[in-house]
């Protein structure tokens, strides 16, 4: 497959996997009233990214892995039952979110490089918001366009490397980061 561009970088393809589930505990929500009254619905979501082309039966296959990893370390007594994992393709793109932080693959780039591309894709995706009908950093009401998130990436003073205990200049590049291939941008 060829190699997609933006603003003349490398970008990557990344998929939204979504995973619901019913486990052990008291309700929390309406929706749980249909389920006896020590179960409730949990779900998760996140984004991945992938370094080449990957198919949706190999992230689902991927994704799968992770849930019995996942179901028998963090749901551990839970019992969780009933899941439903979708996987679609979300877009191709320079940047990965993460809760608070976005990564990219570490191909050998500066850190001054680094930062570069981030603002750049930050302005990006304030200017698609802005072009969709939203406020910089806020979604509309009164638009159905889709809305990307930057969890406060569009605040540069919020920008760091390490973890939130032990703060470095971004990027991150621990030894986490270097093992996995990644650069991080902390917000």
């Amino acid at each position: 497959m060829e190699q997609i561009y933006i603003d003349g970088e490398l970008a990557y393809p990344i998929w939204r996997v979504s995973a619901q589930w019913i486990q052990d505990g008291k309700h929390i929500s309406k929706r749980d009233e249909d389920l006896p009254e020590d179960k409730f619905y949990n779900s998760t979501g996140f984004s991945q990214m992938y370094k080449e082309y990957i198919t949706k039966e190999q992230v689902e296959k991927d994704n799968h892995e992770w849930w019995k990893h996942y179901s028998t370390t963090k749901l551990k007594g839970k019992n969780p039952s009933d899941l439903v994992l979708t996987v679609e393709f979300e877009r191709y793109e320079v940047w990965c979110l993460t809760w608070f932080c976005h990564h990219t693959f570490d191909t050998g780039q500066t850190d001054q490089e680094v930062l570069d591309s981030f603002e750049k894709f930050v302005r990006r995706m304030e200017d698609t918001n802005i072009n969709n009908g939203h406020w910089r950093n806020e979604k509309s009401d009164y638009s159905s366009l889709p809305y990307y998130c930057l969890m406060g990436a569009e605040d540069r003073w919020r920008w760091y490397g390490g973890d939130y205990e032990n703060k470095t200049d971004a990027p991150c590049r621990c030894d986490g980061c270097k093992k996995l291939g990644l650069i991080r941008i902390n917000h």
